[in-house]
Protein backbone atom coordinates (compact mmCIF):
# COMPACT_ATOMS: atom_id res chain seq x y z
CA UNK A 1 0.00 0.00 0.00
CA UNK A 2 3.01 2.36 0.42
CA UNK A 3 2.17 3.59 3.35
CA UNK A 4 5.08 4.87 6.20
CA UNK A 5 4.77 4.18 9.69
CA UNK A 6 2.32 1.55 10.49
CA UNK A 7 2.57 -0.23 13.48
CA UNK A 8 3.92 -3.63 13.45
CA UNK A 9 3.42 -6.81 15.86
CA UNK A 10 5.98 -9.37 15.76
CA UNK A 11 5.75 -12.77 16.40
CA UNK A 12 6.93 -16.27 15.31
CA UNK A 13 3.71 -16.95 13.04
CA UNK A 14 0.48 -15.41 11.66
CA UNK A 15 -2.60 -17.06 11.59
CA UNK A 16 -5.59 -15.16 10.06
CA UNK A 17 -8.94 -16.65 11.48
CA UNK A 18 -10.42 -18.09 14.94
CA UNK A 19 -12.23 -20.60 14.18
CA UNK A 20 -11.48 -24.41 14.17
CA UNK A 21 -8.64 -24.21 11.23
CA UNK A 22 -7.34 -21.69 12.91
CA UNK A 23 -7.08 -22.01 16.67
CA UNK A 24 -5.76 -25.62 15.55
CA UNK A 25 -3.15 -24.66 14.66
CA UNK A 26 -2.39 -21.66 16.75
CA UNK A 27 -2.42 -24.64 19.72
CA UNK A 28 -0.78 -27.06 17.49
CA UNK A 29 2.34 -23.95 16.73
CA UNK A 30 2.23 -23.13 20.37
CA UNK A 31 2.33 -26.23 21.72
CA UNK A 32 6.01 -26.56 19.94
CA UNK A 33 6.95 -23.62 21.71
CA UNK A 34 6.13 -21.24 18.94
CA UNK A 35 5.47 -17.06 19.58
CA UNK A 36 1.70 -16.98 17.56
CA UNK A 37 -0.65 -14.46 16.85
CA UNK A 38 -4.21 -14.92 15.86
CA UNK A 39 -6.36 -12.42 13.61
CA UNK A 40 -10.04 -12.31 14.02
CA UNK A 41 -12.07 -10.27 11.96
CA UNK A 42 -15.11 -10.77 14.31
CA UNK A 43 -15.17 -8.86 17.92
CA UNK A 44 -14.52 -11.61 21.06
CA UNK A 45 -18.66 -12.00 21.45
CA UNK A 46 -19.31 -12.92 17.74
CA UNK A 47 -15.30 -14.98 17.27
CA UNK A 48 -15.38 -18.37 15.99
CA UNK A 49 -17.21 -17.92 12.52
CA UNK A 50 -19.79 -20.57 11.19
CA UNK A 51 -17.40 -23.09 13.42
CA UNK A 52 -19.51 -21.70 16.40
CA UNK A 53 -22.60 -22.93 14.74
CA UNK A 54 -21.87 -26.23 13.10
CA UNK A 55 -23.01 -29.28 14.66
CA UNK A 56 -19.48 -30.84 13.46
CA UNK A 57 -20.81 -34.31 12.13
CA UNK A 58 -17.55 -36.49 11.25
CA UNK A 59 -18.24 -38.71 8.34
CA UNK A 60 -17.34 -41.93 10.76
CA UNK A 61 -18.33 -45.20 11.98
CA UNK A 62 -16.91 -44.57 15.12
CA UNK A 63 -13.66 -42.37 16.44
CA UNK A 64 -11.21 -45.10 14.93
CA UNK A 65 -12.99 -45.87 11.61
CA UNK A 66 -14.19 -43.95 8.14
CA UNK A 67 -17.21 -44.13 7.22
CA UNK A 68 -17.30 -45.59 2.87
CA UNK A 69 -14.57 -45.47 0.59
CA UNK A 70 -13.84 -41.41 0.70
CA UNK A 71 -12.32 -41.32 -2.87
CA UNK A 72 -14.88 -43.52 -4.37
CA UNK A 73 -17.67 -41.27 -2.98
CA UNK A 74 -16.16 -38.08 -4.12
CA UNK A 75 -15.58 -39.17 -7.67
CA UNK A 76 -19.47 -40.17 -8.08
CA UNK A 77 -20.36 -36.70 -6.40
CA UNK A 78 -18.05 -34.58 -8.54
CA UNK A 79 -17.69 -36.49 -11.29
CA UNK A 80 -13.91 -37.06 -10.80
CA UNK A 81 -13.42 -33.20 -10.57
CA UNK A 82 -12.72 -33.28 -6.32
CA UNK A 83 -9.06 -32.27 -5.40
CA UNK A 84 -8.47 -35.90 -4.16
CA UNK A 85 -4.65 -35.23 -3.23
CA UNK A 86 -6.41 -33.01 -0.56
CA UNK A 87 -8.96 -35.37 0.22
CA UNK A 88 -6.45 -37.75 1.35
CA UNK A 89 -4.91 -35.77 3.09
CA UNK A 90 -7.80 -35.32 5.10
CA UNK A 91 -9.37 -38.95 5.15
CA UNK A 92 -5.91 -39.98 6.55
CA UNK A 93 -5.61 -38.05 9.47
CA UNK A 94 -8.97 -38.24 10.49
CA UNK A 95 -8.54 -40.90 13.37
CA UNK A 96 -5.31 -38.66 14.83
CA UNK A 97 -7.41 -35.60 14.76
CA UNK A 98 -10.29 -36.77 16.77
CA UNK A 99 -7.89 -38.78 18.97
CA UNK A 100 -6.35 -35.41 19.47
CA UNK A 101 -9.67 -33.62 20.41
CA UNK A 102 -10.24 -36.44 22.76
CA UNK A 103 -7.06 -35.35 24.72
CA UNK A 104 -8.63 -31.74 25.08
CA UNK A 105 -11.38 -33.07 26.71
CA UNK A 106 -14.20 -33.54 23.33
CA UNK A 107 -16.04 -36.52 23.91
CA UNK A 108 -18.33 -37.96 21.08
CA UNK A 109 -21.16 -39.43 20.24
CA UNK A 110 -23.28 -41.32 17.48
CA UNK A 111 -25.44 -38.99 14.94
CA UNK A 112 -28.73 -39.96 15.39
CA UNK A 113 -30.92 -38.98 12.41
CA UNK A 114 -34.75 -39.30 12.06
CA UNK A 115 -36.64 -41.05 9.55
CA UNK A 116 -35.78 -39.52 6.36
CA UNK A 117 -32.16 -37.51 7.49
CA UNK A 118 -29.97 -39.93 5.84
CA UNK A 119 -30.39 -43.63 4.59
CA UNK A 120 -29.73 -47.14 5.95
CA UNK A 121 -26.09 -46.81 5.08
CA UNK A 122 -25.43 -43.11 7.06
CA UNK A 123 -22.84 -43.04 9.49
CA UNK A 124 -21.44 -40.07 11.11
CA UNK A 125 -20.17 -39.13 14.85
CA UNK A 126 -20.26 -35.54 16.25
CA UNK A 127 -18.61 -34.30 19.49
CA UNK A 128 -21.24 -33.43 22.08
CA UNK A 129 -21.70 -29.66 21.89
CA UNK A 130 -20.98 -29.49 18.10
CA UNK A 131 -18.63 -27.14 16.95
CA UNK A 132 -19.06 -24.21 19.49
CA UNK A 133 -17.30 -26.65 22.20
CA UNK A 134 -14.36 -27.70 20.09
CA UNK A 135 -13.78 -24.01 20.14
CA UNK A 136 -14.25 -23.68 23.82
CA UNK A 137 -11.50 -26.08 24.29
CA UNK A 138 -9.08 -24.82 21.85
CA UNK A 139 -9.49 -21.24 23.07
CA UNK A 140 -8.87 -22.43 26.61
CA UNK A 141 -5.59 -24.70 25.15
CA UNK A 142 -4.20 -21.12 23.12
CA UNK A 143 -4.81 -19.22 25.85
CA UNK A 144 -3.00 -21.50 28.27
CA UNK A 145 -0.17 -21.16 25.78
CA UNK A 146 -0.24 -17.61 25.18
CA UNK A 147 -1.08 -17.35 22.20
CA UNK A 148 -2.22 -13.73 21.49
CA UNK A 149 -5.56 -12.78 19.92
CA UNK A 150 -6.21 -9.73 18.19
CA UNK A 151 -9.71 -8.78 17.70
CA UNK A 152 -11.67 -6.82 15.15
CA UNK A 153 -8.62 -7.01 13.10
CA UNK A 154 -9.70 -7.10 8.88
CA UNK A 155 -6.47 -8.57 7.26
CA UNK A 156 -6.33 -6.51 3.88
CA UNK A 157 -3.15 -7.55 2.09
CA UNK A 158 -0.09 -10.29 2.67
CA UNK A 159 3.49 -8.82 3.43
CA UNK A 160 6.19 -10.36 1.07
CA UNK A 161 9.82 -9.89 1.19
CA UNK A 162 12.71 -9.53 -1.94
CA UNK A 163 12.28 -13.22 -1.80
CA UNK A 164 8.80 -13.49 -2.42
CA UNK A 165 8.13 -15.34 0.80
CA UNK A 166 4.96 -14.12 2.98
CA UNK A 167 6.33 -12.64 6.24
CA UNK A 168 3.29 -11.13 7.48
CA UNK A 169 -0.47 -9.47 7.35
CA UNK A 170 -1.20 -5.94 6.51
CA UNK A 171 -4.63 -5.74 8.67
CA UNK A 172 -7.09 -2.50 9.76
CA UNK A 173 -7.48 -2.60 13.13
CA UNK A 174 -11.80 -1.70 13.56
CA UNK A 175 -11.66 -0.59 17.27
CA UNK A 176 -8.96 1.76 16.01
CA UNK A 177 -9.34 2.86 12.75
CA UNK A 178 -5.69 2.49 11.86
CA UNK A 179 -3.06 -0.25 10.19
CA UNK A 180 -1.41 -2.24 11.74
CA UNK A 181 1.40 -4.80 10.39
CA UNK A 182 1.83 -7.86 11.75
CA UNK A 183 4.75 -10.11 11.26
CA UNK A 184 6.17 -13.27 11.40
CA UNK A 185 8.56 -15.77 9.93
CA UNK A 186 4.86 -17.78 7.95
CA UNK A 187 1.02 -17.39 7.86
CA UNK A 188 -1.67 -18.80 8.19
CA UNK A 189 -4.92 -18.52 6.35
CA UNK A 190 -7.78 -19.92 7.99
CA UNK A 191 -10.08 -16.90 7.09
CA UNK A 192 -13.51 -19.12 5.62
CA UNK A 193 -14.82 -18.99 2.59
CA UNK A 194 -16.85 -16.04 0.68
CA UNK A 195 -20.28 -16.78 1.21
CA UNK A 196 -20.70 -13.55 2.88
CA UNK A 197 -19.50 -11.68 0.19
CA UNK A 198 -22.68 -10.50 -1.69
CA UNK A 199 -19.84 -9.05 -4.61
CA UNK A 200 -18.39 -12.20 -4.92
CA UNK A 201 -21.13 -14.29 -4.58
CA UNK A 202 -23.13 -12.56 -7.61
CA UNK A 203 -20.01 -13.03 -9.46
CA UNK A 204 -19.85 -16.70 -9.25
CA UNK A 205 -22.95 -17.70 -8.84
CA UNK A 206 -24.87 -14.80 -10.93
CA UNK A 207 -28.59 -13.18 -10.12
CA UNK A 208 -29.70 -15.71 -7.84
CA UNK A 209 -27.26 -15.27 -4.98
CA UNK A 210 -29.07 -12.04 -4.13
CA UNK A 211 -32.07 -14.81 -2.74
CA UNK A 212 -29.01 -16.59 -0.63
CA UNK A 213 -30.08 -16.66 3.25
CA UNK A 214 -27.00 -16.87 6.12
CA UNK A 215 -27.40 -20.23 7.43
CA UNK A 216 -26.06 -18.45 10.42
CA UNK A 217 -25.43 -14.99 12.14
CA UNK A 218 -21.55 -15.54 11.32
CA UNK A 219 -22.06 -16.03 7.81
CA UNK A 220 -22.06 -12.66 6.58
CA UNK A 221 -18.42 -12.61 8.40
CA UNK A 222 -16.92 -14.65 5.44
CA UNK A 223 -16.01 -12.42 2.80
CA UNK A 224 -13.42 -14.32 1.14
CA UNK A 225 -10.17 -11.34 1.84
CA UNK A 226 -8.13 -14.77 2.61
CA UNK A 227 -8.95 -16.07 -0.83
CA UNK A 228 -8.66 -12.56 -2.66
CA UNK A 229 -5.03 -11.47 -0.66
CA UNK A 230 -3.44 -15.34 -2.22
CA UNK A 231 -5.05 -15.18 -5.45
CA UNK A 232 -3.21 -11.61 -5.70
CA UNK A 233 0.23 -13.07 -5.02
CA UNK A 234 -0.60 -15.58 -7.28
CA UNK A 235 -1.95 -18.46 -5.55
CA UNK A 236 -3.45 -21.16 -7.09
CA UNK A 237 -7.39 -21.60 -6.80
CA UNK A 238 -9.31 -25.11 -6.19
CA UNK A 239 -12.66 -26.43 -6.16
CA UNK A 240 -15.76 -25.00 -7.97
CA UNK A 241 -15.87 -21.30 -7.35
CA UNK A 242 -19.41 -21.35 -8.92
CA UNK A 243 -21.26 -23.63 -6.43
CA UNK A 244 -22.25 -23.75 -2.13
CA UNK A 245 -23.24 -25.72 -0.04
CA UNK A 246 -26.92 -25.11 0.73
CA UNK A 247 -29.90 -25.87 3.21
CA UNK A 248 -33.01 -25.25 3.60
CA UNK A 249 -34.34 -23.09 6.27
CA UNK A 250 -37.24 -21.01 7.22
CA UNK A 251 -36.71 -17.07 6.21
CA UNK A 252 -39.26 -15.35 8.78
CA UNK A 253 -37.30 -16.43 11.80
CA UNK A 254 -34.12 -14.79 12.73
CA UNK A 255 -32.98 -17.75 15.01
CA UNK A 256 -29.81 -20.17 13.69
CA UNK A 257 -30.31 -22.83 11.25
CA UNK A 258 -33.96 -22.74 11.17
CA UNK A 259 -34.28 -25.65 9.17
CA UNK A 260 -37.32 -27.39 7.41
CA UNK A 261 -36.26 -30.78 6.87
CA UNK A 262 -39.83 -32.46 6.38
CA UNK A 263 -40.64 -31.54 3.13
CA UNK A 264 -40.50 -34.88 1.22
CA UNK A 265 -43.36 -35.91 3.55
CA UNK A 266 -45.41 -33.47 1.73
CA UNK A 267 -44.97 -31.21 -1.74
CA UNK A 268 -42.90 -27.91 -2.58
CA UNK A 269 -44.16 -25.46 -4.86
CA UNK A 270 -43.61 -22.28 -5.86
CA UNK A 271 -44.71 -18.77 -5.95
CA UNK A 272 -47.47 -19.61 -8.39
CA UNK A 273 -48.59 -22.94 -6.31
CA UNK A 274 -46.65 -25.01 -8.98
CA UNK A 275 -44.51 -28.30 -7.84
CA UNK A 276 -41.30 -28.05 -9.61
CA UNK A 277 -38.89 -30.73 -7.67
CA UNK A 278 -38.82 -34.47 -7.08
CA UNK A 279 -39.33 -33.80 -2.96
CA UNK A 280 -38.51 -37.78 -3.02
CA UNK A 281 -35.95 -37.96 -5.08
CA UNK A 282 -33.53 -39.29 -2.26
CA UNK A 283 -32.74 -39.38 0.83
CA UNK A 284 -32.70 -36.04 2.85
CA UNK A 285 -29.16 -35.27 3.24
CA UNK A 286 -28.67 -36.11 -0.88
CA UNK A 287 -31.76 -33.98 -1.95
CA UNK A 288 -31.55 -30.83 0.40
CA UNK A 289 -29.05 -29.45 -1.07
CA UNK A 290 -30.47 -29.75 -4.68
CA UNK A 291 -33.36 -28.11 -3.75
CA UNK A 292 -31.79 -25.09 -1.80
CA UNK A 293 -29.94 -24.35 -5.43
CA UNK A 294 -33.28 -24.97 -6.97
CA UNK A 295 -35.12 -22.69 -4.76
CA UNK A 296 -32.43 -19.89 -5.10
CA UNK A 297 -33.12 -19.86 -8.90
CA UNK A 298 -36.74 -19.02 -8.64
CA UNK A 299 -37.97 -15.43 -9.52
CA UNK A 300 -38.39 -14.35 -5.49
CA UNK A 301 -36.15 -16.93 -3.93
CA UNK A 302 -39.14 -18.28 -2.02
CA UNK A 303 -40.93 -21.98 -2.47
CA UNK A 304 -43.55 -23.64 -0.04
CA UNK A 305 -43.78 -27.01 1.73
CA UNK A 306 -47.10 -28.15 1.84
CA UNK A 307 -48.49 -30.81 3.93
CA UNK A 308 -52.11 -31.93 5.51
CA UNK A 309 -53.50 -32.60 9.03
CA UNK A 310 -52.76 -36.35 8.42
CA UNK A 311 -48.87 -35.83 7.60
CA UNK A 312 -48.51 -33.63 10.60
CA UNK A 313 -49.33 -36.54 13.15
CA UNK A 314 -46.62 -38.56 11.93
CA UNK A 315 -45.11 -38.66 15.26
CA UNK A 316 -40.80 -38.03 14.09
CA UNK A 317 -42.83 -34.77 11.86
CA UNK A 318 -41.46 -32.24 14.49
CA UNK A 319 -38.19 -34.07 14.53
CA UNK A 320 -37.97 -32.20 11.15
CA UNK A 321 -39.01 -29.09 12.05
CA UNK A 322 -36.25 -26.39 13.85
CA UNK A 323 -38.18 -23.37 13.07
CA UNK A 324 -39.52 -21.08 15.66
CA UNK A 325 -42.34 -19.96 13.48
CA UNK A 326 -45.50 -21.61 13.41
CA UNK A 327 -46.90 -23.18 9.77
CA UNK A 328 -49.27 -21.07 8.43
CA UNK A 329 -52.66 -22.66 8.32
CA UNK A 330 -56.01 -22.89 6.19
CA UNK A 331 -59.16 -24.98 7.07
CA UNK A 332 -59.15 -25.46 3.00
CA UNK A 333 -56.24 -25.65 0.12
CA UNK A 334 -58.39 -22.32 -1.28
CA UNK A 335 -58.07 -20.59 2.44
CA UNK A 336 -54.36 -22.02 2.69
CA UNK A 337 -53.53 -20.18 -0.71
CA UNK A 338 -55.32 -17.09 0.17
CA UNK A 339 -52.78 -16.44 3.18
CA UNK A 340 -49.57 -17.45 0.93
CA UNK A 341 -50.47 -15.52 -1.90
CA UNK A 342 -50.80 -18.48 -4.72
CA UNK A 343 -52.94 -18.82 -7.40
CA UNK A 344 -56.13 -20.79 -5.75
CA UNK A 345 -57.02 -22.26 -9.01
CA UNK A 346 -52.94 -23.28 -9.23
CA UNK A 347 -52.57 -24.65 -5.65
CA UNK A 348 -55.55 -26.53 -6.60
CA UNK A 349 -54.94 -28.24 -9.66
CA UNK A 350 -51.43 -29.05 -8.53
CA UNK A 351 -52.74 -30.87 -5.38
CA UNK A 352 -55.91 -32.53 -7.22
CA UNK A 353 -53.17 -34.09 -10.32
CA UNK A 354 -50.69 -34.97 -7.30
CA UNK A 355 -53.01 -36.95 -5.16
CA UNK A 356 -54.57 -38.53 -8.54
CA UNK A 357 -51.27 -39.54 -9.43
CA UNK A 358 -49.68 -41.80 -6.23
CA UNK A 359 -49.85 -45.25 -6.25
CA UNK A 360 -52.13 -47.13 -3.83
CA UNK A 361 -50.28 -48.14 -0.30
CA UNK A 362 -48.91 -46.59 2.95
CA UNK A 363 -45.23 -45.05 3.16
CA UNK A 364 -42.60 -46.73 4.81
CA UNK A 365 -40.50 -43.65 6.02
CA UNK A 366 -37.30 -45.91 7.01
CA UNK A 367 -36.17 -46.64 3.38
CA UNK A 368 -36.26 -45.66 -0.02
CA UNK A 369 -39.88 -47.24 -0.15
CA UNK A 370 -40.72 -46.30 -4.29
CA UNK A 371 -44.65 -45.21 -3.64
CA UNK A 372 -44.56 -42.70 -6.29
CA UNK A 373 -46.29 -40.57 -8.51
CA UNK A 374 -47.57 -42.01 -12.20
CA UNK A 375 -47.45 -39.80 -15.11
CA UNK A 376 -46.83 -36.54 -13.64
CA UNK A 377 -43.58 -34.03 -14.27
CA UNK A 378 -41.68 -33.66 -11.66
CA UNK A 379 -42.78 -36.70 -10.54
CA UNK A 380 -42.51 -37.86 -6.85
CA UNK A 381 -39.92 -40.89 -6.42
CA UNK A 382 -41.08 -42.13 -3.11
CA UNK A 383 -43.32 -41.26 0.00
CA UNK A 384 -45.73 -39.78 -1.82
CA UNK A 385 -48.82 -39.38 0.43
CA UNK A 386 -51.85 -37.60 -0.77
CA UNK A 387 -53.13 -34.42 0.88
CA UNK A 388 -56.31 -34.86 1.50
CA UNK A 389 -57.38 -34.20 5.26
CA UNK A 390 -57.91 -30.06 6.31
CA UNK A 391 -56.50 -28.27 7.80
CA UNK A 392 -53.61 -27.70 5.43
CA UNK A 393 -50.09 -26.34 6.26
CA UNK A 394 -47.31 -24.63 5.03
CA UNK A 395 -43.88 -23.18 5.69
CA UNK A 396 -41.94 -20.97 3.59
CA UNK A 397 -38.55 -22.48 2.10
CA UNK A 398 -35.79 -20.24 1.46
CA UNK A 399 -32.20 -21.42 0.71
CA UNK A 400 -29.42 -20.40 2.72
CA UNK A 401 -25.95 -20.77 2.17
CA UNK A 402 -23.44 -22.77 4.05
CA UNK A 403 -20.18 -22.72 3.08
CA UNK A 404 -18.67 -21.71 -0.90
CA UNK A 405 -16.83 -24.52 -2.34
CA UNK A 406 -14.46 -22.28 -4.33
CA UNK A 407 -10.62 -21.08 -2.92
CA UNK A 408 -7.04 -22.09 -2.83
CA UNK A 409 -4.78 -25.54 -3.66
CA UNK A 410 -2.27 -26.42 -0.93
CA UNK A 411 -0.31 -29.42 -0.75
CA UNK A 412 0.55 -32.40 1.45
CA UNK A 413 2.25 -29.82 3.84
CA UNK A 414 -1.11 -27.21 3.78
CA UNK A 415 1.63 -24.75 1.89
CA UNK A 416 -0.53 -23.42 -0.29
CA UNK A 417 0.48 -23.48 -4.20
CA UNK A 418 0.86 -20.84 -6.79
CA UNK A 419 0.22 -21.14 -10.25
CA UNK A 420 2.45 -23.39 -11.36
CA UNK A 421 1.68 -25.97 -8.38
CA UNK A 422 4.86 -24.48 -6.06
CA UNK A 423 4.64 -23.94 -2.36
CA UNK A 424 4.75 -20.34 -2.08
CA UNK A 425 7.08 -19.65 0.83
CA UNK A 426 5.72 -18.50 4.56
CA UNK A 427 2.23 -19.09 3.35
CA UNK A 428 -0.12 -21.73 4.62
CA UNK A 429 -4.21 -22.50 4.87
CA UNK A 430 -6.45 -24.70 6.68
CA UNK A 431 -10.43 -24.72 6.51
CA UNK A 432 -12.71 -23.58 4.45
CA UNK A 433 -10.78 -21.18 2.32
CA UNK A 434 -8.80 -24.47 0.98
CA UNK A 435 -11.00 -25.28 -2.13
CA UNK A 436 -11.82 -28.81 -2.12
CA UNK A 437 -15.59 -29.71 -3.46
CA UNK A 438 -17.38 -29.95 -6.94
CA UNK A 439 -21.22 -30.38 -7.67
CA UNK A 440 -22.33 -31.56 -4.29
CA UNK A 441 -20.63 -31.63 -0.22
CA UNK A 442 -20.15 -35.24 1.21
CA UNK A 443 -21.27 -33.34 4.30
CA UNK A 444 -19.25 -35.07 7.25
CA UNK A 445 -15.80 -34.15 6.00
CA UNK A 446 -15.47 -30.23 6.45
CA UNK A 447 -14.72 -29.93 10.15
CA UNK A 448 -12.07 -32.89 9.62
CA UNK A 449 -10.65 -30.91 6.85
CA UNK A 450 -10.01 -27.77 9.40
CA UNK A 451 -8.75 -30.07 11.89
CA UNK A 452 -6.31 -32.29 9.92
CA UNK A 453 -4.86 -28.81 7.86
CA UNK A 454 -5.00 -27.21 10.58
CA UNK A 455 -3.02 -29.47 12.65
CA UNK A 456 -0.37 -30.06 9.36
CA UNK A 457 -0.25 -26.09 9.30
CA UNK A 458 1.02 -25.61 13.05
CA UNK A 459 3.19 -28.76 12.97
CA UNK A 460 4.57 -26.94 9.75
CA UNK A 461 5.05 -23.62 11.75
CA UNK A 462 7.34 -25.16 14.20
CA UNK A 463 10.36 -25.11 11.69
CA UNK A 464 10.13 -21.68 11.12
CA UNK A 465 12.42 -18.99 13.28
CA UNK A 466 11.65 -18.36 16.56
CA UNK A 467 11.15 -14.27 17.04
CA UNK A 468 9.89 -11.55 19.16
CA UNK A 469 6.62 -10.45 19.66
Amino acid sequence: MGIKNVPKVRANAVIVGGGIAGLTAAVTAGERGLKVTVLERASREERGGNSKHTRAYFLMKDENTLAGDWLKDADELSGGLTDKDTLKIVARDAVKVTRWLKTLGIKFERHQSFALMAGPEDKKIRPIGGGKAILEKLERKALDLDVRFHYQNTALELIIDGTRSVKGVRAMSTTRNTLVDYLGEAVVLASGGFEGNQRMLASYLGPSAYHLRDIAPSTRLDTGEGIQMALAIGAQHCGEYGNYHGEILDPRSTKTEPLIMAYPMGIVVDSEGRRFFDEGSNWLFDSMEDLARRIALLPHGIAYFIYDERISRVPFFNKGIRTDQPPISGRTLGELAKKLGLRVDVLKTTVSTYNSSIRKGSSNYSKLDGRKTIGIEPPKSNWAEPLLTGPFYAYPLAAAIVFTFGGLKVDSNASVLDSSGNPIMGLFAAGEIVGLYHRKDPGGQSVLKALALGRIAGRKLSSTKRGRR
